[in-house]
């Protein structure tokens, strides 16, 4: 609300003043009066009671209820956690503080006339879980620090593309790091949120064994040889010119 511009006018002792005229004088009195009332304000501190929030995530707003006006607090600058409104007007509102993985906290109160109002403290509910860092640890440790925090595994993947159950993984990868996350360490996840983890590959190892020296040995007795160790001689070519057998082994048959 502005001033507009008054036109005074003086009259002599005895003078009639007609009902404009008074009309005018008690309209400019209550113009003045709403004015200054509007233009009276008082600071306000808020303070989160929670200790384990981060303090630059924090937004902390008020909202007149009468015309739905908004201010934001100045956040903490001295390290004493408190938001400040330098100049809040008179009148009804309701104070919010809001983070990510919090619940939104509210308080109605009421401006005063004084120049301050009286310290208010929000108390904030968390609101789901937040991711821990989980790279360079055992996928199954990771699986248990997430399931202790309440968060849920949507998506596992090894480091070669391959989905894995992330409910049920093979034991082959129990012991194998977790190379990379999603989100973020510190992210808030909601309650109904899932996050993704990538694990390294695990080792298959193929069955092998070992081929015993057959050199020297017969045909006959090279073949024993292997189907002693579950190995069976594959196609033999015989060279006459060198007199050399060559084998060629295979599995199974």
């Amino acid at each position: 609300m502005s001033l507009e511009p008054f036109d005074a006018k003086t009259v002599t002792p005895g003078e009639p003043i007609t009902a404009d005229a008074w009309n005018t004088l008690v309209n400019g009195i209550s113009v003045l009066n709403e004015f200054i009332r509007n233009s009276q304000s008082a600071s306000l501190r808020v303070t989160l009671v929670n200790t384990n929030i981060r303090l630059e995530t924090l937004r902390v707003t008020a909202r007149r209820d009468s015309d739905g006006w908004l201010a934001e607090a100045i956040a903490p600058v001295n390290g004493d956690g408190q938001f400040v409104f330098a100049a809040l007007p008179q009148g009804a509102f309701t104070v919010r503080a809001e983070a990510p993985g919090f619940k939104p906290a509210t308080a109605n109160i009421t401006i005063p006339t004084e120049p301050a109002a009286p310290p208010l403290s929000l108390t904030m509910q968390q609101d789901g879980a937040f991711m821990p860092n989980l790279i360079g640890k055992k996928l199954e440790g990771a699986l248990k620090e997430l399931s202790d925090v309440g968060i849920t595994v949507g998506r596992l993947l090894d480091v070669v593309g391959r989905d894995l159950p992330p409910a049920n993984p093979a034991a082959e990868y129990l012991n194998q790091p977790v190379l990379m996350q999603l989100p973020d360490p510190d992210v808030a996840v909601p309650p109904a949120g899932k996050v993704q983890l990538v694990v390294a590959a695990a080792l298959q190892v193929e069955e092998s064994v070992e081929i015993p020296p057959l050199t020297g040995l017969t045909l006959t007795e090279a073949r024993k040889a292997l189907e002693a160790i579950g190995l069976k001689l594959g196609k033999v070519e015989t060279r006459q010119a060198k007199a050399t057998t060559i084998l060629t082994d295979s599995r199974g048959g």
